[in-house]
Formats: structure tokens, sequence, C-alpha cells
């Protein structure tokens, strides 16, 4: 047998493990490798939205909005709040030259009237800001909004929104196994590359073969995120399915008591509690068969009631005598209608209002102010997603539109660069409103273009026409003055007078009562 060969270690040579503080500041490391099992609870974030609990989620929230008022109410004035009559573009980028105003202008003129009333693929009921109102709802219900950018026959830019629940893995396919991504991880119909990164979408079709992988170049799909690393979002509603579940049950079920009960007028107790002989009759309570300890004719209920005239007249059987008394309905009463309130309270808060802007009835000194500061930073959260949105929009429709010939191209690399101006603000109480921007602006702790975005307007613009305003009136001092021999600036003291006096017409003044006159009459002391 051949002797194994040693090798003799040097004692100076010993290598000292790292620690495991050094192996987590090592960028390549996994640090989890060094925890529990139990203690990762997901180790695959992406999946922690199930397929099967998105689509119940939507189907849930679809039928909700649909059937409750108060869902569909709630959604739709947030969003048509958040969107409202704005959104009109403005250029964000540098303005280099003539040349670049050109463009901006041609730009905004393409956008405003042929771009805007056509953008939707389903037409013209679906404007630009009606494609936005349907993204913020889709948001809500569906937990998403995906959009597709598409051109026309004749080379138009359009974009087309397309329910989220199409989005999908066909057979719980968790690989591409065809097409530029294959190999590519799938889940729940989001692509993603070998870094986790989401990269594609697949929108299923009626049949496999009718199936689509779109980029998210080609695409948006925008959510308000609810969990990290999660691939899609989730719907408001079902935040408060149990809850408006309840809703509609106590509703029905007070309908239904209430349509009963609005039909009775009188109560009539007898000892039979039947009516006479001889009347007709629309309604009676069947009589139960006797039983085996009941002989022919014993009651055989306790109480027996019949309806006449479509419930005009109820009759009751009584052992204690007769008696005609009105019927009384006292229900729902005021602790079930508190009940109510305080559930489609919760309800309404997490899909991110308030019942207060439902109802105003509501709205009380102590709570107004800050229900209202509340809703409009939801609805500034709001604006700040469907933002995303419109710039896509624009931004594809430039693109094309500079492609097709459609607009002149352009040499400024920031032509992408665009923002909108924004609906007025939520308010409640609008002169209060006023004079605190005004203090605000006096004390110069605001500015003309916060006041101005406050109230949906672009600074510039209102800048813009008061210099119109300006000059048109020292131009008219100055044709008056010439005409009847007076300064420029009486005329414009006159001129000034007149617009604020039609504007905001005094009251007329009151003409001071004469005091008394004294009598005239000689007396003894003025002889």
């Amino acid at each position: 047998m051949a002797r194994a060969k040693t090798v003799k270690k040097n004692s100076n040579s010993i290598v000292k493990p790292k620690s495991k503080e050094v192996l987590f500041n090592t960028p390549w490391a996994n640090p989890t490798q060094f925890f529990p099992r139990w203690y990762i609870i997901n180790d695959k974030p992406e999946e922690i939205i199930q397929p099967w609990e998105r689509r119940q989620q939507i189907q849930l929230g679809r039928t909700l909005f649909a059937t409750m008022p108060i869902v569909a109410t709630a959604i739709m004035n947030k969003n048509h709040i958040a969107v409202g009559n704005a959104w009109q573009p403005v250029f964000n980028g540098d303005v280099r030259n003539d040349a670049d105003k050109a463009w901006v202008a041609a730009a905004q003129n393409w956008l405003v009237n042929d771009f805007y009333p056509n953008v939707n693929w389903q037409g013209q009921n679906h404007s630009f800001t009606d494609t936005l109102v349907m993204t913020g709802k889709d948001i809500d219900v569906d937990g998403g909004s995906l959009m597709l950018f598409r051109t026309t026959k004749n080379g138009l830019p359009r974009v087309q929104l397309v329910p989220v629940d199409r989005l999908g893995s066909r057979d719980g396919e968790t690989t591409v196994t065809s097409g530029s991504y294959t190999g590519y991880k799938i889940y729940d119909g989001i692509i993603y590359n070998d870094q986790s990164m989401p990269v594609a979408l697949k929108v299923l079709g009626a049949k496999p073969e009718d199936d689509q992988t779109i980029s998210l170049f080609n695409c948006q799909y925008i959510y308000e995120p609810a969990w990290t690393a999660a691939g899609h979002g989730v719907s408001r509603v079902s935040y408060a399915v149990t809850n408006l579940m309840d809703i509609q049950d106590i509703n029905e079920l007070l309908k239904i008591t209430i349509k009963n009960f609005a039909a009775k007028g009188i109560i009539h107790k007898n000892s039979k509690g039947a009516a006479p002989k001889g009347k007709r009759i629309s309604g009676v309570e069947q009589i139960k068969p006797l039983a085996q300890n009941q002989v022919a004719g014993e009651l055989q209920n306790k109480i027996f009631f019949e309806t006449i005239n479509k419930g005009g007249t109820e009759y009751i059987s009584s052992t204690d005598g007769s008696d005609i008394q009105p019927f009384n309905f006292d229900r729902p009463s005021p602790n079930t209608e508190a009940f109510i309130f305080r559930i489609s309270s919760e309800a309404i808060a997490s899909m991110g209002w308030f019942i207060e802007l439902i109802t105003p009835s509501r709205l009380n000194g102590t709570s107004t102010r800050l229900i209202q500061d509340q809703a409009r930073k939801l609805i500034v959260w709001r604006q700040q997603t469907l933002e995303r949105r419109a710039k896509a929009i624009i931004q594809y429709g430039l693109a094309v539109a500079m492609q097709a010939g459609l607009l002149p191209k352009t040499d400024n690399k920031s032509w992408m660069r665009w923002t909108f101006n924004r609906p007025s603000e939520l308010t409640v109480d609008s002169g209060y409103d006023n004079a605190a921007q005004i203090q605000s602006l006096t004390m110069g702790i605001s500015t003309k273009q916060e006041i101005c975005a406050r109230r949906g307007k672009d600074w510039q613009e209102v800048s813009n026409q008061t210099d119109l305003e300006l000059r048109d009136l020292f131009d008219r001092a100055k044709k008056l003055a010439a005409e009847y021999n007076i300064s420029e600036a009486e005329a414009r003291e006159w001129l000034s007078k007149r617009d604020i006096d039609i504007i905001a017409p005094q009251p007329p003044k009151e003409e001071p009562e004469a005091p008394p006159q004294e009598d005239q009459t000689p007396t003894e002391n003025n002889k």
C-alpha cells in the first residue's frame, strides 16, 4: 500500500475565518444564508399576491362598484376632483431661441386641439381627461391600470386602456417558453429578468394563440403599491369587502321591512284575527295543520293575521278583546342609522375618501377643515399617479406626431419635459381660503405661482393677462385725457373707479335725517 504523502503546514499561515459582520458587508454575499428557515416568511416577494386572490378582488370590486351607489360615488368623486377641467400641457424644458418657441406653440396647439379629443382608442367618448378619470377608477376598483401605445392605419397615435384581469400566466406557467423572452421568469402575467426586474407583460387572449407579450417600453402598467416587490396593486374596494357586504345585507333587509310595513295603515285586533265575512281579502296567513294532541275547532295558532286591501288593514287575533289602532313604524332606529354610518365611514375611508364629502350634512365646524386638508392630500397623491400617465401619453403622442410629419421635428433635447396645470383645490370655505392666501402672499411666505396653482391657473398666463388689462387701461386713459382735456392720471382714476364700481357695486348711501326743528311759537321768555 502506498503511503500517503504528508504536507507540512506552516504554523504561521493560519487563516482567520471571516466574521459574519464582514460577510454582511460583502456586496455579493447573501445575508439570508445566516437566517433560520422560519425567519423568511416569503422568499418570493413577487408572489405575495396570488393570482386567484387578485382575480377575486377584481370581481368583488367591480360587483360592489356596480351595485352600491356609495362606492361608485366615492370613487368617481375623488377621481373627478383630481382631474377636473385642467391638465393643459405646459412645456417645462429649455426654450433657447425663437425656433423652440415656435415648436412649443405648435406642439401645444396640436395636443389640445387634435390629440386630446381623440387620444383614446375607444373614440371621442373617451377624451384625455376621461382617460385619466378611468385610469383612477381602475386603480381603485381593479388595483391597477394597463395602457397600450397604439397607432391607427393612418399612423395617428392612440392609447388603449386594457382591463388588468387580462394580465396572467397561461396554465400556471412559471417560465416563458417562446418569443424574445424565452427562459425568463413569469408570474401572473409579469415577466422578470434575471435580476427580478419587470421587463414585459403577458396579455391573455380568448385562445392561447391570441396571447400577446408586450414590452414595458410599449405599454404602461401603473398602480399604487400596497406590498413591497409585488407585481400588482390591490383593489381599494377589496379593503372594505366585509363592511360593504354587511351594508348591502342591512339595506336589503331594511328595504323589505319598510315595504312591508309601509303598506299597513291600521291594526285591528279581534278574537278571530280575521275580517268580517264579505270583505275582500288579498292575503291570508296559511293555517298550520292539526297537531297530534289537538282536536278540530281548537285554536291551532296563538296569533292569526289577515291582510285586507293590499295591506291597508291588518287583522290580528287577540284573546283580551278588540282594539283598533294606527300602525306605527320606528325602523330604522337611530342606533341602526348610526351603526350603518360607522361601517360606511370605515369602508369609504379605506377607499381613500371621506363619507362626509358624499353626505355634506354630516360636516360640522370642528372637523370640516381637518377633512378638507386630508382630502387635499389624498387628491394630490392621486394626481401624482395620474401625472405619470399623462406624461407618458403626450410624450408618445409627440414622438409619433413628429415621426409622421404632423409636427415639425426639433433638436431640443428637452422636448419630453412637460407638466400640467392642476384643477383648483377642494375647498369648503372659499372666503377663508382666499383671505389666508392673500395674507400669506403679503407676508412673503407664499408665491404667486403657488396661489395660482391652488386655483388651477398658470401664474405666467395670469401675469400676461394682467399686463394686457393694464395696457388697455393706459390706452383708454390716454384717449380720454386728450378728448376731455384732463390729465392721464385723472382719467385712469375715473376708469379704475368705474371698473371697480361695476364689478363690486356699492350700496346707496343713506341720507342723514334732518334734526327736528324747534317750535318758533313766541313764549314769555323770547318775546
